[in-house]
């Protein structure tokens, strides 16, 4: 069966793909939602070892006729794929770099240029490590998805140069048999380097030989040789495809079994997947009529423009504040779906089928290669270029800031300001403060103007904050939708930052320890924790006041600071880096209903929230009201924003409430 079946019905491969797109789609869509979804990339890398082996196989007789040129070997092959592959990149690559210039805040553009100039040249997995680094760091770069097209072309140029040197040295076509054998050794060579990088960085907890293993073409050539075995041996048909998985299926076994891999590390799951994959390859034996079916043949089609598309499309729609304020940010979300069906279907029909050439094309017009090269590279690096001009120069941006706000934590000597993690929060330094300031990032930003107001008042002042850390007790945020906001940025897999939970109890110990103190508690207004944590507003509300109450019992007088200016979440936008943005956010009735929901939020009557926080002993601080009118959030009277990003204060904005923290110190 295996030898009749894995030759293979073109259906059962497209059917894969349509899964292996929907996979990767739903994992960008929604971690939560699919958060094994990266694992689509690694279908990708078995199928196309399976499709293309017949063409490094035949290597040394493929040829192809361009105007008048002779291409043979190598060179036909790159061709062939460079057709494949590239004028749909360049084309998404240039529509998406004009969609961000116009809807997307300047200060995020960089990363897309950066990562579409690597992702053009073959690079995007190089692009993705340097502007990315750790795949799963949420860090926003809406082509970080093209590291994996850099790797398979990566794969395609190495082993189709290996072929092609190795059939001149032997002055013959490559025989199924030592085709065979070069497959077998690369899926051994890479199978021991991945596994080699990952029981070293088991032990040596070590992120650079993580990233290497997940991102290099030679930790992913294991993948595409699995694949490029079972054609090979098909075409031999001297070697059963049940026995090959069979002995590679003990092998893997055999390493979980005597060397103490966890089953639950993402590496084991890539290899388990790989190896489904193989399996489903070989023996599947689907019903190509079935509903499922043809809805999976029809996406697996189109799997590589949907692959293209999706990530600019939902990085848009994440990131631009033009679309949304975030009260509609689901909608836009569920209709960015739609969008990316019908736009990937336009990219097939008339790019990916204009200019794929295919193996039985022997000859084709040099205004087509031309055509090919302009799309694929010139137009895009242009474009590219064109834009980056426009954002980083003053032609558009006559009242960009000269110099960008510096975090002003930076100046304390306790605070540790880490890539990944950023905090101010060693109690033990805690000696006898008589006013206390806690919270998350945003406490942290507010750190040296605090210390500065609470010197001029006589008054011993500590600061205490961990970035993403709201001040959550554990007996008022019990449940799994809580789960993240106590393991916010990994702060369990590091040493330096307890867990937020333990954070906030050491600090509510040290407040019942030293009586009268008073707390000033700033933290992000997380208007949108629902879509940044599944949480219910009025739920994640309710547990803030009851935790804020907790510390009010235990003695302390606790001061809320608050709502930060934030805008619609990920949107990450701040008042303006260049003119467009600038008027926009001054004029446009849109941003003025924008400011009244910060205003109003996250302090609404309709859950109550400021009944309670009115009737509470707490006070309040309100920084909205502060900074912002009916229309304008404004700047400083020299100019500076009042916003060092997103929705962090700049020192110029925390010098504005210096007043208020000083009369909330003294009275």
């Amino acid at each position: 069966m295996a030898l009749t079946l894995i030759s293979g019905k073109r259906s059962d491969i497209q059917i894969l793909r349509g899964i292996a797109v929907i996979a990767v789609v739903a994992f960008h869509f929604s971690e939560r939602l699919f958060p094994n979804g990266y694992l689509g990339v690694d279908i990708f890398f078995v199928i196309s070892g399976y499709v293309v082996a017949k063409s490094l196989i035949m290597i040394n007789e493929d040829e192809i006729i361009v105007g008048q040129t002779r291409l043979a070997g190598l060179k036909s092959f790159i061709l062939r794929r460079f057709q494949r592959l590239a004028p749909a990149l360049g084309v998404m690559v240039t529509s998406s770099a004009l969609l961000m210039f116009f809807l997307i805040p300047p200060d995020n553009i960089n990363k897309f240029i950066g990562q579409g100039i690597f992702s053009i040249f073959a690079l995007g997995n190089l692009g993705a490590i340097l502007i990315v680094g750790d795949y799963f760091r949420p860090s926003p770069n809406p082509l970080v998805h093209t590291w994996s097209l850099g790797v398979e072309e990566q794969i395609y140029l190495v082993i189709a140069t290996l072929f092609y040197l190795q059939s001149r040295v032997y002055k013959k076509v490559i025989s199924n048999k030592l085709a065979t054998l070069n497959f077998f050794y690369f899926f051994i060579g890479s199978l021991l380097l991945f596994i080699l990088a990952w029981s070293w960085n088991s032990l040596s907890q070590n992120e650079i030989i993580e990233t290497f293993n997940f991102y290099f073409w030679s930790q992913r050539l294991w993948e595409f040789s699995l694949g490029a075995l079972l054609y090979s041996i098909t075409v031999r048909k001297t070697v059963r495809a049940s026995k090959l998985l069979t002995a590679i299926t003990i092998f893997i076994l055999f390493i979980f079994l005597f060397t103490g891999f966890s089953v639950t590390n993402k590496n084991f799951l890539i290899l388990i997947i790989c190896l489904l994959t193989a399996y489903f390859i070989a023996f599947s034996q689907l019903n190509s009529r079935s509903f499922f079916s043809r809805i999976a043949i029809f996406i697996g089609d189109r799997s590589f423009s949907i692959y293209l598309i999706h990530m600019p499309i939902l990085y848009i729609v994440h990131y631009s504040p033009i679309l949304s304020d975030g009260r509609n940010f689901k909608i836009l979300k569920v209709f960015s779906l739609g969008l990316i069906i019908i736009l990937s279907i336009i990219l097939y029909n008339y790019i990916e089928n204009r200019f794929r050439v295919s193996s039985s094309v022997r000859e084709i017009e040099i205004f087509k290669v031309k055509s090919s090269i302009r799309v694929s590279i010139v137009q895009p690096v242009l474009t590219l270029f064109v834009v980056f001009i426009l954002v980083n120069t003053s032609l558009l941006v006559p009242n960009k800031n000269p110099m960008p706000p510096i975090d002003p934590s930076t100046k304390l000597a306790h605070c540790k300001i880490d890539p990944g993690i950023e905090f101010c929060s060693d109690l033990s330094q805690a000696k006898f403060p008589e006013v206390l300031l806690i919270g998350d990032s945003h406490a942290r930003y507010l750190s040296q103007t605090f210390l500065t107001t609470a010197s001029m008042a006589n008054r011993m002042a500590y600061v205490s904050t961990q970035s993403g850390c709201e001040y959550l007790l554990p007996q008022f945020a019990q449940g799994r939708i809580f789960e993240n906001l106590s393991k916010v940025y990994g702060t369990q897999q590091r040493n330096e930052v307890e867990s937020c939970f333990a954070h906030n109890e050491r600090i509510l110990n040290l407040v019942q320890e030293k009586k009268g103190m008073r707390v000033f508690v700033s933290l992000r207004s997380s208007s949108l924790v629902e879509m940044d944590y599944g949480i219910i507003p009025s739920v994640y509300y309710d547990s803030l006041l009851r935790s804020l109450e907790q510390l009010s019992e235990r003695g302390a007088r606790v001061i809320l600071i608050g709502p930060n200016p934030e805008f619609s979440d990920g949107n990450r936008f701040f008042a303006g880096n260049t003119l467009f943005w600038q008027k926009v956010y001054e004029t446009d009735e849109r941003f003025t209903a924008q400011i009244t929901f910060m205003r109003t939020n996250p302090f609404q009557d309709t859950n109550h929230f400021s009944k309670k926080l009115r009737s509470s002993k707490i006070g309040f601080i309100d920084i909205i009201s502060i900074f912002c009118d009916s229309k304008i959030c404004r700047r400083a009277d020299n100019g500076v924003w009042l916003y060092a990003n997103a929705d962090h204060l700049s020192a110029e904005g925390n010098q504005l409430l210096a007043k208020e923290i000083e009369s909330k110190m003294l009275f």
